[in-house]
């Protein structure tokens, strides 16, 4: 649904509200913009008109901000979910956490609050279908594989403040990293720059928040052991892990800065998590459903549109999108599939694609991968490099067990 954007800023502060219309008036050109005073009146303007976004202030009389979200979560799941509040104590980020995509602090630069809007409407816009974007945007997790789920809830009861083996096992899910990146990089924690590794996000989180969280109940969930088995999660997720091995890997050899060589791990474990995202969206269908006619003339991006309405590069970059993920890692995401559309030089991008190359070959056996026809091969820091990545990774395992 593109065209020109409703956005609806909700704060009990007369003062704010004008302040939000004065500073905001640059933005009427491209959207249509319109200010509550309260919750309340929110809810009843949302019963009758249409709005793509909203921004609401936490600490609200009668009606507070997460009790608000929480309601449009709900009853708009296509919308999508701004806070824009004071410095949060602990029990107000746990009850943001549950029903926003981003936080940001006030005071908040105008820019900031622009740019960030327009990206998350941006992503969405990704996303065609009116059920499917509710689905996506909407209120859920993506879970985890539930023994990893466990193990992490385990560790977490242990009296040790450290959080190394927490970031470890997060490391090894999708579904525990994309929960850690989303609260690192939100204002909840004052972080100053972008998170793009999970060691960095459990550190900046910290234990202790942690275990909170736990405790709701409801920040995090796992697949069930039927739907593990069904849709092969287990393999899928161990595939993952070894794409952001290979991916680091490659940084490696490209000789990389030591920061975008931690990103490449997180971005192959991400790589695929639309595809994971639709799973649990949809356990009832599965790419097996593709008949093997209708396979012998498509790949599996075509297969997912004839099965989805989208692919998982666009669901995947949307939901990683939103809470504000650094752009790098979202736009590898979306264009892994597609990597002449990138208009800007991506090293992740590089990486992910060759790792993708790398795993075809060393774990698949498939022979000759740069001569498959797949996108990511006509790279030509891939074309220049695989083979000698290839050769080196398979004749010693010292760099790859350093991952």
């Amino acid at each position: 649904m593109t065209g020109r954007k409703r956005i609806l800023f909700v704060d009990d502060e007369p003062n704010v509200l004008e302040g939000l219309r004065r500073s905001l008036s640059r933005m009427r050109k491209q959207w249509d913009m319109v200010l509550v005073n309260g919750g309340r009146e929110a809810l009843d303007l949302l019963s009758t008109d249409h709005f793509d976004a909203v921004v609401s202030d936490m600490k609200m009389p009668e009606m507070n901000g997460a009790e608000l979200l929480t309601e449009i979560g709900m009853l708009y799941p296509h919308m999508v979910r701004f806070v824009l509040s004071g410095q949060p104590d602990d029990e107000t980020i746990i009850k943001a956490v549950r029903c926003s995509h981003q936080y940001l602090s006030k005071p908040c630069n105008t820019g900031k609050l622009c740019e960030s809007l327009a990206r998350a409407l941006t992503l969405v816009d990704l996303l065609p279908e009116i059920g499917l974007r509710g689905k996506v945007v909407g209120p859920g997790n993506l879970p985890c594989l539930p023994e990893i789920l466990d193990e992490f809830c385990s560790e977490l009861k242990g009296g040790s403040l450290e959080t190394v083996d927490l970031a470890s096992i997060a490391s090894r899910d999708p579904g525990l990293a994309v929960k850690m990146l989303h609260l690192a990089n939100s204002s909840y924690f004052g972080s100053l720059s972008l998170i793009s590794t999970v060691g960095k996000a459990v550190d900046i989180i910290g234990r202790h928040t942690l275990a909170k969280l736990v405790k709701q109940g409801d920040i995090f969930s796992a697949y069930t052991r039927e739907a593990v088995k069904m849709h092969g999660l287990r393999e899928k997720v161990e595939r993952s892990v070894r794409y952001g091995e290979y991916s680091v890997f490659v940084a490696r050899q490209m000789g990389l800065e030591k920061d975008l060589e931690e990103c490449a791990y997180a971005l192959g474990l991400l790589i695929d998590v639309g595809e994971f995202l639709l799973i649990s969206i949809y356990p009832e269908k599965s790419l097996e459903s593709i008949t093997q006619e209708q396979a012998l003339t498509m790949d599996s991006i075509e297969a997912e549109r004839k099965l989805y309405g989208v692919s998982h590069d666009e669901v995947g970059a949307c939901f990683l999108g939103l809470p504000g993920l650094p752009d790098m890692l979202v736009d590898a995401i979306r264009y892994h599939h597609c990597p002449e559309a990138v208009e800007h030089e991506n090293r992740l991008l590089t990486c992910v694609c060759a790792a993708e190359g790398l795993y075809r070959e060393l774990v698949l056996g498939e022979k000759d991968w740069l001569e498959s026809g797949s996108p990511g091969a006509t790279l030509p820091d891939v074309r220049d490099g695989f083979r000698q990545w290839s050769d080196q990774a398979a004749s010693g395992r010292e760099e790859m067990a350093t991952v």
